[in-house]
């Protein structure tokens, strides 16, 4: 081809590259869901974008370009996978920044791979899993990312079906409004229920995945996860900061920071975990490399391995930044071998992890009952008291029963027969009519919020307890329905009362 002048030539190289931008960004714009997951699991490194916004103090438009510039650069020729979130930050915050890198840099687009929760009541930080407002969420979305790669799910809403949130999720597939759908904050039975259900394969699943944080690889959400082939994006790498080894002192955090609101950075678990910190620190120094490098190692050291039995999928932690002189930190090229990994999977498996990492006042709900929303905290109060209340007439009576293997019984309950033979020595503790309905009611309340989270698959309750609580929920809640009917005693209720205070009690108390 000749050209008249160089202006016809510089023209000609402009509309080729601009013609180049605009296949690239159809050809992304068809990829289908399976596609997006191959490409995951080529990605080297992945962005957490939630710190750029949802911050007192958000930071600059160009300290989030020079960030993701600076990821892409670092997993260049393969895609940068970046999570973002509607609702990280004021007035869409972080959607407007994600808007504005498109527009200043759109010859990018094609090697990214976005990823955006949404769908939540924030006024109660409540997913919202319904059809209406998952569309809403997603047009909304859509209005600032018109061609988004994957939407996501930030929890499963127990207020409607698993069936009709996921249905709704891959209609938006199907529509080619979305190209593939992820989930977050899942157990593994929900997530292999999610797998059942969706028509289209699922992108990946979110989860916390740190030193600090290991659960997945024992409640069975890796394995389900490895058997599915769902690749795992693992969020607070680096436990909001902790594992950097650069958090000496909490007054040192600025009032209104999020993670003021978390039980790990509780001052006496703070404190307590600071033994993890150390020595993650002290080995980084023996490699020569920083804390938050060795700890985004150990993570990668796993993907796609099977270990201690579990195979495991495509591992992508995405530690959230500020700057692009972190993103040269985190994504680096820090390799643990095997005896330094195993030498940390000695020291972690005999050290307790002080503090859970969820929202102190973020509770979970009951669509079956009534909202957790600590109404069971003031449940086993009042019943506590009650207990107290009937032991202090005798203070001598608790010993005695256990002594004696006896149990008090109402003398116009008859059927206290069926279960024990009269004590020798006749008990203090003895409830009146009125006191025992409301003492076996307020059991059988106690018991259904206990069990009922199990039924609806709530994750944020299901990870926080063990299966025993289920079992003294379910138990607890047929004594006393049975008490209630006058077919069990008041007093082996009271004692099924004391035994599920006492071990829930014991699962509160941070050892």
């Amino acid at each position: 081809m000749v050209f008249a002048n160089s202006t016809d030539l510089m023209v000609f190289n402009d509309l080729y590259q601009l013609n180049k931008i605009i296949q690239s960004i159809n050809q992304l714009h068809n990829m289908s869901a399976q596609e997006i997951i191959n490409e995951i699991n080529k990605v080297k490194f992945g962005l957490g974008l939630m710190s750029f916004t949802w911050r007192p103090d958000p930071y600059p438009q160009s300290s989030f370009n020079e960030s993701v510039l600076a990821a892409i650069e670092k997993n260049l020729p393969n895609k940068t996978f970046v999570n973002g979130g509607e609702f990280y930050g004021a007035d869409y915050l972080n959607l407007r920044y994600i808007q504005s890198f498109l527009e200043t840099y759109p010859e990018q687009r094609e090697n990214l791979i976005i990823s955006i929760k949404g769908s939540v009541d924030l006024a109660n930080l409540r997913p919202l899993g319904d059809r209406e407002n998952l569309n809403k969420s997603i047009d909304k979305v859509l209005e600032f990312i018109p061609d988004l790669d994957i939407f996501e799910i930030p929890r499963i809403d127990p207020t409607v079906t698993l069936e009709e949130t996921i249905t709704t999720l891959n209609d938006a597939v199907d529509n080619g409004k979305i190209k593939a759908i992820s989930v977050s904050e899942v157990n593994a039975t929900t997530l292999g229920k999610i797998a059942q259900i969706s028509k289209h394969p699922i992108a990946v699943v979110e989860i916390e995945f740190s030193i600090f944080s290991r659960d997945i690889l024992e409640n069975g959400l890796a394995a389900k996860a490895g058997e599915l082939g769902i690749p795992i994006v693992a969020y607070s790498p680096l436990s909001r900061g902790l594992l950097t080894g650069e958090i000496k002192d909490l007054s040192k955090i600025p009032k209104g920071d999020i993670r003021l609101h978390f039980d790990r950075f509780k001052e006496e678990n703070f404190i307590k975990n600071q033994q993890i910190v150390e020595f993650i620190t002290q080995a980084a120094k023996e490699k020569n490399v920083t804390p938050a490098q060795f700890s985004l190692a150990w993570i990668r050291y796993q993907s796609g391995k099977t270990i201690d039995e579990i195979k495991l999928p495509k591992i992508i932690d995405i530690p959230s930044t500020s700057s692009a002189k972190r993103v040269q930190e985190n994504f680096s090229n820090v390799v643990l071998t095997d005896d330094e990994f195993n030498k940390v999977q000695s020291f972690i498996k005999n050290v307790t992890v002080h503090g859970v990492f969820e929202l102190i006042n973020n509770k979970p709900t009951s669509k079956y009952f009534f909202k957790m929303a600590g109404y069971s905290i003031y449940l086993r109060v009042i019943i506590f008291s009650f207990i107290i209340y009937k032991l202090i007439q005798d203070p001598r009576e608790l010993g005695r029963q256990i002594s004696s293997y006896t149990v008090s019984y109402t003398p116009n309950n008859p059927s206290y027969r069926l279960l024990t033979t009269p004590p020798k020595q006749k008990s203090k503790i003895i409830f009146t009519e009125s006191e025992s309905s409301l003492f076996a009611t307020l059991l059988i309340i106690l018991g259904l919020s206990d069990y009922l989270p199990y039924l609806e698959d709530n994750q944020d309750y299901f990870d926080s307890i063990v299966p025993v609580r289920f079992l003294l929920g379910l138990g607890l809640t047929l004594g006393s329905y049975l008490e209630l009917v006058s077919i069990l005693s008041s007093p082996l209720v009271f004692w099924f009362g004391v035994l599920e205070i006492l071990t829930n009690g014991l699962m509160l108390i941070d050892v």
